[in-house]
């Protein structure tokens, strides 16, 4: 299973977006699987993940939890490392 780990922000949350679409795109590639057969794994029209895939839109939670499910790909969570007040 391959982990999707972004911790923080790299540049903006249009930076992490088109990381995690870039890792989707790449692990479908991967797998060898074609966009309709994503979209009939997942039940997102094929057009959504083309989308998705070239960047002309963003994933709602759900979307990309579903794609990272049929792509098996984990999603990890990590909080940010808080930095201490100045003392």
């Amino acid at each position: 299973m391959k982990a999707l780990r972004i911790a923080q922000p790299v540049a903006g949350a249009a930076m992490n977006d088109h990381i995690a679409t870039q890792t989707i795109l790449a692990r479908r590639k991967a797998l060898g699987m074609k966009v309709e057969e994503v979209a009939e794994a997942t039940g997102i029209r094929a057009q959504t993940i083309r989308d998705l895939e070239q960047g002309r839109s963003v994933p709602k939670l759900d979307t990309f939890l579903l794609l990272c499910s049929a792509l098996d790909i984990e999603v990890q969570l990590v909080p940010r490392a808080r930095q201490e007040a100045a003392e």
